[in-house]
C-alpha cells in the first residue's frame, strides 16, 4: 500500500473530505489528491500534521508502520455537533431573555389596564404575554415558528379584536383624507407575511444545502 492510499484510507474512515483536510493542514485541496493518487508526496511537515490530524503515527503514514498509534482523532461530523449544540443553546438563552422582557411588559400593561381602566391597553398586554410564550417554547424550526407564530397572533388580533383590520386596504373608502394609522397597520400585516414566506423560502433552501453538505462529506 502506498502513502497515497494509506492517506485516503484514513480521510474515509474518519468520514473526512479533502477540502476538510487541507483546510487543516493550511494546503489546496489540489495538493491533496495529488497525495491520494501518489502525484507526489507530503514533505515532513505535512506528514507531522496529517499524523496529528488521524491520530495515528509518521511511522504509519510514511512506510505502514502500525506501531506506537495514537487515539482516533474525532471525525468533523462531531465538530459541527459541538458547534451546532453551543449555537442552540446560545439561541436558547437569548430566547428565554426576550419571553422574560415581553412577559414583564405584558403584566405591566395588564395591571395598568385594570388600575386605569384603559381597555385599549388589553390587546398589547395579550400581545405581549403571547410573545413571551413563544419565546419559552423549544420547539423544531424555532425561528419558523415563532415568526409565522407572531404574524398569525397579530393579524387575527387585529381582524378580530381591533378596527384596524389588514383587509382595510382593498376598501378605498379609507383612503378618503389621506393615510390613516389603520391602513399603516394593514400595510405592515400584509408586508410581514411577505417578509416570512421569503425567510421560509431561503431557510429551507439552506436546510436542504446544510443536508447536501453533509451528505459530501460523508462520501
Amino acid at each position: 500500500m502506498t502513502i497515497g492510499q494509506r492517506i485516503s484510507d484514513l480521510r474515509k474512515e474518519r468520514g473526512y473530505s479533502q477540502e476538510y483536510v487541507a483546510e487543516k493542514l493550511d494546503v489546496s485541496r489540489q495538493a491533496v489528491s495529488k497525495w491520494e493518487c501518489d502525484a507526489s508526496a507530503p514533505d515532513t511537515y505535512n506528514l507531522i500534521a496529517l499524523s496529528e490530524l488521524f491520530g495515528v503515527s509518521v511511522e504509519y503514514i510514511a512506510v505502514g508502520k502500525k506501531e506506537n498509534t495514537t487515539e482516533t482523532a474525532p471525525p468533523p461530523q462531531a465538530e459541527k455537533t459541538v458547534a451546532v449544540t453551543n449555537h442552540y443553546r446560545q439561541s436558547l438563552g437569548l430566547s428565554n431573555i426576550l419571553g422574560i422582557i415581553f412577559l414583564i411588559c405584558g403584566l405591566v400593561c395588564g395591571v395598568l389596564c385594570i388600575v386605569m381602566d384603559e381597555e385599549r391597553l388589553l390587546p398589547l398586554a395579550i400581545s405581549f404575554i403571547f410573545c413571551a410564550v413563544m419565546g419559552f417554547i423549544q420547539v423544531k424550526h424555532k425561528n419558523l415558528v415563532v415568526w409565522w407564530g407572531y404574524w398569525l397572533f397579530f393579524f387575527l388580533l387585529s381582524v378580530f379584536g381591533m378596527t384596524s383590520s389588514p383587509f382595510l386596504i382593498f376598501n378605498p373608502a379609507y383612503y378618503v383624507g389621506g393615510v390613516s394609522w389603520h391602513l399603516i397597520f394593514g400595510y405592515i400585516d400584509w408586508i410581514w407575511l411577505a417578509g416570512n414566506i421569503v425567510y421560509t423560502v431561503f431557510y429551507v433552501k439552506r436546510l436542504k444545502k446544510q443536508k447536501e453538505s453533509s451528505g459530501q462529506e460523508l462520501n
